[in-house]
């Protein structure tokens, strides 16, 4: 049977009690030579005992495990490849954005990969061609086939025929978006030379790093990189002279999540000593946002159609019934009937679960115990996070993950909503007094103007605005209030014949 050796101790620790067993004995003898320099001694010495035996020592691993753990992936991309005659490139292909909603057949989409073609792929130009093409337009025979093969998960594919791999930096990648808490793909590509070089220098992995961009193509410097043992003649990897290390894989991947275009590996050279390492990488121009929506039916962009109308409709009326009860806490006399109603109208919760889109949930509950406690503040507050909270979901689509040519789309739902809210807010502001809500009069114009160029939604804002100058908290509020939002929401029928409005809604 094998013992397994006791862990040492550390030297930090051995220090520390050396000068606390000092410290006391020093502190000890000064009682009896009633000495107040040596107190002193032993009790610098008692606190900078403690100090030791309270910081942990960093812990530090040799490179050869380093070599030795990420050795085993490099080796089993090597067997895939023997099985078809690889180009010496790389593509790292860039992920959807984790905000943009993606249905369940395409979340394959949301995996950083790497794109290794075959030799006799036909849809990949060779470098020098790549280089004389400004657009790279030809850049995939059949895109849209790649990015199917990419939502499914596939490693071996036929058109174009190659393979695809989870890259190998994308432990360095994650590892770095958690530190600094953010999110590649929001990173612009003119910030990513300066910030690139310093987020991989903070994992302790290389002495220094350089990242020179010049248009398209990137050159990344690697010097005393604990990877650099990778390239040597001893493990013989093919697949490290094609994808990289694991810093020349997250450098490719941060550029593609960074410009949202496949990232090129081109050439990768070591120095003989293997101490620095220069990576060539080059930015394609071909992007994939018609092909990305080319890959979904028909019936999900009228899936995506039908949900936003839902969606929309909901959220009008939760607008509506929270603008009321802020409105009826402006009266004199609060009437605590009519917010129970109020309350009722928008029940316990509000859950819409959909296929196209994020879901929308609302729970109604703090507000309606804050109108059951007479709590004016809470109410209003409970008031406002609803509107921020559907706000914030029309405010996070995507326009770009979008079907433009449907109508509503994303651009005209926002532009509906906020047009609504901003209504609203006006007659809010009317009825307190808020000498600003004019200002909000030119946005609101400025919002429905853009309806009208891009839908068939067409409101008379001159009527509308007849009718705000009519409202003064003597006049017949509910009526008055239900008129001017009756004529926007009459132009929503132009959209949809869905927006027959019920009591609930107003």
């Amino acid at each position: 049977m094998q013992v397994i050796p006791k862990r040492t101790k550390s030297n930090s620790f051995k220090i520390a009690v050396s000068l606390i067993v000092s410290g006391i004995a020093l502190f000890a003898v000064s009682f009896f030579l009633i000495s107040q320099i040596i107190s002193i001694i032993g009790l610098g010495l008692l606190f900078w005992g403690a100090l030791f035996l309270l910081i942990t020592p960093l812990k530090f691993v040799d490179s050869s495990f380093l070599i030795t753990s990420t050795l085993p992936a490099y080796m089993t991309i090597d067997r895939m490849l023997k099985a078809f005659q690889p180009k010496n490139e790389a593509y790292s292909i860039p992920s959807i954005s984790k905000n943009v909603y993606l249905p369940e057949h395409l979340r394959g989409l949301r995996e950083r990969v790497t794109f290794i073609p075959a030799e006799q792929s036909t849809g990949m130009p060779e470098i020098n061609e790549i280089e004389d093409v400004a657009d790279d337009k030809f850049l995939f025979e059949n895109p849209k086939e790649l990015l199917i093969s990419i939502a499914e998960d596939k490693f071996l594919i036929e058109n174009p025929k190659g393979l695809l791999i989870t890259a190998p930096g994308i432990g360095l990648l994650d590892k770095i978006e958690e530190k600094r808490n953010t999110d590649l793909t929001k990173i612009p590509p003119n910030e990513l030379e300066e910030m690139l070089p310093s987020m991989l220098s903070e994992l302790f992995l290389t002495k220094e790093i350089r990242m020179i961009t010049n248009e398209n193509k990137v050159t990344l410097q690697i010097q005393g990189s604990l990877y650099q043992d990778l390239y040597s003649q001893k493990y013989n990897l093919k697949s490290i002279n094609i994808l990289g290390c694991p810093i020349v894989s997250a450098a490719a991947c941060a550029i593609a999540e960074s410009t949202g275009k496949p990232t090129l590996i081109q050439k990768i050279f070591t120095t003989p000593d293997g101490k620095t390492t220069t990576a060539t990488l080059r930015i394609i121009s071909r992007m994939f946002e018609e092909e990305l929506k080319s890959i979904w039916p028909d019936e999900q962009v009228a899936q995506r159609r039908t949900e936003l109308l839902d969606v929309i409709k909901a959220s009008i009326g939760l607008i509506e019934v929270s603008f009321n009860i802020l409105i009826s806490l402006q009266q004199k006399r609060i009437n605590w009937v009519k917010l129970e109603k109020y309350s009722k109208d928008f029940g316990p919760t509000l859950n819409l679960t959909l296929q196209t889109l994020p879901p929308l949930n609302l729970s109604f509950l703090n507000i309606s115990s804050s109108i059951d406690s007479r709590n004016l503040q809470k109410i209003s507050n409970e008031a406002y996070t609803i509107l921020k909270t559907i706000f914030e979901f029309f405010n996070s689509l995507n326009i770009d993950d979008d079907f433009k040519d449907s109508v509503p789309n994303f651009q005209s739902s926002k532009a509906i909503i906020l047009a609504y809210y901003t209504l609203n807010d006006i007659l809010l502001g009317k009825l307190v007094g808020d000498k600003e809500y004019k200002k909000e009069s030119h946005q609101l114009e400025s919002d429905l103007e853009m309806l009208a160029t891009n839908t068939s939604f067409k409101v008379n804002i001159e009527e509308i605005q007849v009718n705000i100058e009519t409202l003064t908290p003597e006049t017949d509020l509910e009526s008055v209030i239900d008129n001017i939002r009756g004529i926007f929401k009459e132009q929503l029928k132009s959209i949809s014949t869905l927006f027959t409005w019920s009591d609930r809604t107003g």
